[in-house]
């Protein structure tokens, strides 16, 4: 399940939530109760160090279709 960053539009908390679905109609803000909230979006993080080895065999009789062999 997704966890989508939600804005109180009535006291300005901001808080994250799983949901199951876009569905916001069952949130209320955690601080102040109000239904008045939306989705706003939320930063996504990686961190790489240096390149990715795939050892041989790996993907022998996968169904991805990435182009490794």
């Amino acid at each position: 399940m997704p966890i989508y960053k939600i804005i109180c539009k009535s006291c300005g908390k901001v808080f994250d939530k799983i949901l199951p679905s876009s569905d916001l109609s069952s949130i209320t803000c955690s601080a102040c109760g109000s239904p008045e909230i939306k989705r706003v979006f939320s930063e996504v993080s990686s961190t790489s160090k240096g390149a990715t080895t795939i050892p041989a065999g790996a993907l022998s009789g996968s169904s991805c279709k990435s182009g490794f062999s």
